[in-house]
């Protein structure tokens, strides 16, 4: 099992990380990092507000050159080096899954799809805490909990 991991600094505080599977590099971040809207309008997850919080800011705020070199981009979520967990992700993982990572109370935080939506799979806004079938607004404020692919090497 992969351990916790100490990267990024944001806002003055130190990052931590910790590992969503027990079979590959994917690190969500351990608390929320704020809360916010999922988007002001209605948008799928490519052209929200959040994602574009944390493409552009937190991203580009969070970490040294070094660190950016040690993270990878997710191939399956627009090649974004930050994004949000996915329902299926989750789903199709059970598993392999570090339930401490994903089932962490109190806290409400966004997921990148809607749970359970197998025939529009493009609906976003879902959120998870305990369980993965609690859609709420994406007017609400809820938690942000980017992941990471780390390769640990800087390569």
């Amino acid at each position: 099992m992969l351990s916790e991991l100490k990267l990024g600094r944001y806002l003055g505080k130190d990052l931590y990380w910790i590992p969503v599977f027990d079979n590959d590099n994917i690190y969500i971040l351990k608390e929320p990092i704020c809360k916010m809207e999922f988007d002001k309008g209605f948008s799928y997850y490519y052209e929200s507000d959040i994602r574009t919080f944390l493409t552009e800011q937190f991203f580009v705020e969070t970490f040294t050159d070094v660190e950016k070199g040690q993270i990878m981009p997710n191939e399956k979520c627009h090649n974004d080096y930050v994004w949000l967990l996915d329902y299926f992700e989750i789903k199709n993982n059970k598993k392999h899954l570090n339930k401490k990572a994903v089932f962490k109370e109190p806290h409400f935080w966004w997921l990148r799809s809607q749970t359970g939506d197998n025939l529009n799979p493009g609906v976003n806004g879902a959120i998870c805490r305990f369980a993965l079938n609690a859609d709420v607004s994406k007017s609400k404020e809820c938690g942000v909990r980017p992941c990471i692919i780390w390769n640990g090497n800087g390569e």
